[in-house]
């Protein structure tokens, strides 16, 4: 054979990389510039060895490809360089933040795989909107489809609806309220994933896309597709409402808006972006100020404090347009989209970000409500139980609903009404967690009795759907002749809807504009779940404590009745024995809280903290006191002796 030149030698290596570079390349999306597609080729190996463990979870934060994320963010936001864009930065946090989900490695990958402007105006939010007689332009500079009158809408389009629930049959019913519900107003939902067995919420993503094919593609234009979680959202009204707010929106695919910016409010999918990125309870209205994603990237709430940030467990849109966001996962190894960060919220928030795709948020209510009881979590970190009687009626998540009876004749008793927007949004959806409020608890009665709030028999969801059917659970007869066999949710229903609908008396509360929130909090808030008090103490300290708020401010109520016991005592006693009392009842009220909390707290630690406590007040009264003692003469004894003989001679003349 003939031997190489040393020219014809650098032309076969030009070859075999370029033929290496143009396969890295084809590996993942197109258009991505040859840095960032060597940045998610180091990157991506280190994410999927950190999800199943192999690697640790800091892996990759020193590596080239990291870097090149960072100095992107730095490049866009260099105001925030000393931090986003610091590598000692990143690794303090991230050490920090271990048990936190998403490695560091595959943050950096989803941000190059789905990029976002991170300096992008947020898409302006007003509930008066434009007519639906016009045409409206969306954020890719595409205009959505010919919009018609309000009554003609709902007749112009295909109309489906999906589920994804993999557990089904038996007593396995944690989907039927969404079934019952749709089933109520003629609504066929289709339930996909059977038998599938559990699944990582990501994965919802695959199953999403193979029902969409299903679809001819000649109809997927003119058809509207309502996709909702499964567990924990009920149907208030008909298709009609439904693609009718769809269209008004003007967008190709709406999304339910919440009040919880999941999840970019937590490291490291926050990128380290603000001037405040620490999750600390603040007022509803700018508790994400300090974060840039959350606090600037968003629409504002036509109301503050209302929702303004995506949820991803239901939305409406066009077919098409919803097969074209779920075709980018197709550029995605599979292993990356069931670890995908901050699951498939993550992967939606991401893409709407990006102003692709016509994707807007229902912040105005038109079709979904976000009933967002997670919030109550931070409800076993309240400080007292006087607290907790007199601000929980008033806390913003049992203010977001109130109830409407229904007209006579119509498919249910009971309709929600959001307080805010004075709407009957078609959809309400029960997002959060709250089986994760106990997570932390030692007591398996606290966090069984807390499980059920969420999933058990009368759980939030069911009663809440009992009540829209059958108005209250006391001496109620079955009002319909609905058959839920679809989806096995006919069991046992009849019993069950009037054994979990609310009493009577909650629901007057529940009717009541400015009462609501009580009658809300005193069903649903876990405190009656780590509190000794029973039902019937329960109710009527919480009557009292809100009657009493609304009549001189919640602030002032707590302040009275917390503080009646620390204030200073008569004038006969002595400095000493003030400070005595004030550590006795410092004692006493921790130990009541620890009562009150105690499968939260380590005994040995908080008996430490009391007895350190006394402790410091000892030493405070002596080296303050001591200096008087020996003006009085004689020891601190003689004059203590002398200041306790004096009380009495003022009290026994």
């Amino acid at each position: 054979h003939k031997e190489m030149v040393p020219s014809e030698w650098a032309r076969c290596v030009f070859a075999v990389s370029f033929i290496a570079q143009m396969s890295a390349l084809a590996a993942y999306p197109q258009g991505k510039d040859m840095e960032t597609t060597r940045a998610i080729e180091e990157l991506m190996p280190i994410c999927e060895g950190a999800l199943n463990g192999t690697l640790e979870y800091c892996e990759g934060i020193r590596t080239t490809g990291f870097r090149v994320y960072l100095r992107k963010l730095a490049e866009q936001l260099p105001e925030y360089n000393s931090t986003a864009g610091d590598v000692s930065e990143w690794d303090s946090r991230c050490n920090y933040f271990k048990d936190a989900h998403d490695p560091p490695a595959c943050v950096a990958s989803a941000y190059f795989l789905v990029p976002f402007d991170l300096k992008q105006a947020p898409q302006p939010s007003t509930c008066t909107g434009e007519s639906i007689e016009e045409k409206v332009t969306v954020t890719d500079n595409t205009t959505a489809p010919p919009s018609e009158s309000s009554s003609l809408a709902s007749d112009s389009y295909a109309f489906r609806a999906f589920t994804i629930e993999t557990q089904v049959g038996g007593n396995r019913n944690a989907h039927c309220g969404v079934i019952r519900t749709a089933q109520a107003h003629g609504i066929a939902v289709d339930i996909v994933g059977k038998g599938v067995g559990r699944i990582y919420p990501s994965r919802k993503l695959k199953l999403m896309r193979e029902h969409v094919l299903t679809i001819p593609p000649e109809e997927r234009k003119n058809t509207i597709l309502l996709f909702m979680d499964s567990r924990d959202v009920l149907i208030q009204t008909g298709t009609e409402g439904i693609i009718n707010g769809l269209v008004k929106s003007g967008a190709k695919v709406l999304f339910n808006a919440e009040g919880n910016c999941f999840p970019f409010n937590y490291f490291p999918m926050n990128m380290i972006l603000g001037k405040d990125t620490s999750i600390i309870p603040k007022n509803p209205v700018g508790r994400f100020d300090g974060f840039h994603i959350c606090g600037h990237l968003f629409p504002e709430a036509p109301i503050p404090g209302g929702p303004r940030w995506l949820n991803s467990g239901a939305f409406v849109g066009y077919a098409d347009a919803i097969l074209d966001i779920l075709d980018l996962t197709q550029e995605l190894p599979s292993w990356f989209i069931d670890g995908y960060p901050g699951t498939d919220q993550g992967f939606f928030t991401q893409v709407y970000l990006s102003g692709k795709f016509g994707m807007k948020l229902d912040v105005c209510n038109d079709v979904f409500t976000a009933f967002a009881v997670h919030e109550a979590e931070s409800e076993n970190q309240i400080h007292s139980l006087w607290h907790l009687y007199a601000r929980g009626p008033h806390r913003r998540q049992w203010n977001v609903l109130r109830a409407e009876r229904s007209p006579e004749g119509d498919s249910l008793k009971v309709r929600w009404v959001n307080k805010r927007t004075d709407k009957i949004a078609p959809i309400i959806h029960l997002n959060g967690n709250l089986k994760n409020v106990y997570s932390g608890q030692r007591s398996h009665r606290m966090k069984s009795e807390y499980l059920s709030i969420k999933h058990g028999p009368c759980s939030i969801v069911r009663r809440m759907e009992a009540t829209m059917f059958v108005g209250s659970g006391v001496g109620k007869s079955w009002p319909h002749g609905l058959d839920f066999r679809e989806g096995d949710c006919n069991y046992n229903w009849e019993e069950m809807a009037r054994r979990c609908a609310v009493a009577n008396d909650t629901l007057e509360l529940m009717l009541d504009k400015e009462k609501s929130g009580l009658g809300f909090w005193l069903e649903f808030s876990p405190v009656r779940t780590f509190t000794d008090l029973g039902p019937e103490e329960h109710r009527a300290l919480a009557m009292a404590s809100f009657a009493a708020g609304s009549v001189i401010s919640p602030e002032k109520w707590e302040r009275l009745v917390e503080g009646s016991s620390r204030h200073i005592p008569g004038r006969y006693e002595s400095l000493v024995r003030f400070g005595l009392m004030e550590a006795e009842d410092f004692i006493a009220t921790r130990i009541d809280g620890l009562k009150v909390y105690g499968d939260q707290i380590s005994w040995p630690f908080a008996l430490g903290i009391i007895v350190l406590q006394v402790v410091c007040l000892v030493v405070l009264c002596w080296t303050f006191l001591r200096p008087q003692w020996n003006k009085k003469g004689g020891s601190g004894q003689n004059w203590l002796l002398k200041r306790i003989r004096f009380s009495r001679q003022k009290e026994h003349p």
